[in-house]
């Protein structure tokens, strides 16, 4: 069970370093269908980061993303209030700091404080607040001229509130493009397939987290004994994603996912009290994005 918590936290920050750090603009919708499992859940997402050029090749982001989550359980899980789980919010603000340690060399760290909750009082507590944060090492060559084979590689570590974990956890990125119609990204422990169809059209192999954590205001009471007061739900997919660039910078995509594992628990404090589990979990998830 702990090695399936850590697989998905690497999963979760592998994604932050490939793809949070050089979004600009993002606009995303999630949708899971209840089809054999115990719930359905839909996201909407909004993510934006404006970057601001210092001098010697540095530079500051200043962004924020926005999700809004519906979350619907069936009437096989009636041992709580599903009115006080039926919509969440989340707001990141983010501050990230790069610049070129040397020819081939960048360093970019990110701090994320926002808050998660479902909001039942109508108001901001302390207790839905959430802090985040990022430390890469990055060494890009993909639009090397000099180089044959464009490759990229990524180190850190990172930290987030939300995981469940209280220490930083490091992770390995390492793309490569072996062949002018496929590449590959093996990492520590994500892992993606990619062909190159044309310069607009590319399709993915991949494997991905997806999910949320989120504070419960005023407490869920849990078949009349115990009160949870945070909500986790962790979906590990493997599945095909879709991509098409509109132009250089702008680029479409679909992704059509199976889970591997689905999860959700209510917790008090670190401690589990509810929770269950489910395999059969279809996921889709289209969005167009402006990168750097």
């Amino acid at each position: 069970m702990r090695f399936t918590h850590t697989l998905a936290c690497l999963l979760f920050f592998c994604s932050i370093a490939n793809a949070q750090l050089v979004d600009i603009v993002r606009l995303e919708y999630t949708k899971v269908p209840s089809a054999g499992s115990d719930f359905d859940f839909s996201r909407q997402r909004f993510a934006f980061n404006y970057p601001v050029k210092l001098k010697d090749e540095k530079y500051i982001f200043f962004g924020l993303e926005y999700n809004a989550i519906d979350l619907n359980f069936n009437d096989s899980v009636p041992n709580f209030d599903q009115t006080k789980t039926d919509e969440f919010r989340l707001l990141d603000i983010n501050l990230t700091y790069t610049f070129k340690m040397n020819e081939n060399w960048r360093f970019a760290a990110r701090l994320v404080p926002g808050f998660s909750s479902n909001l039942e009082t109508n108001e901001f507590l302390f207790d839905d607040t959430f802090i985040s944060g990022t430390v890469v090492f990055i060494k890009d060559k993909k639009a090397s001229k000099d180089v044959p084979k464009p490759y990229r590689v990524i180190v850190g570590m990172a930290y987030s509130n939300t995981s469940g974990f209280i220490f930083p956890i490091p992770f390995i990125s390492y793309y490569k493009k072996f062949h002018p119609k496929w590449s590959y990204n093996l990492g520590v422990p994500t892992t993606n397939l990619q062909y190159h169809a044309s310069e607009r059209f590319r399709l993915k192999m991949l494997a991905q987290l997806d999910g949320f954590t989120s504070n419960l205001q005023e407490g869920l009471l849990i078949n009349d004994e115990r009160f949870a007061d945070r909500i986790r739900m962790n979906l590990l997919l493997l599945g095909l994603r879709y991509e098409y660039k509109l132009t250089h910078n702008i680029e479409m995509y679909l992704n059509t996912t199976h889970s591997v594992r689905s999860r959700i628990e209510l917790r008090a404090t670190r401690e589990n009290i509810f929770s269950f589990a489910k395999r059969k979990v279809f996921n889709f998830t289209g969005g167009i994005r402006l990168k750097i």
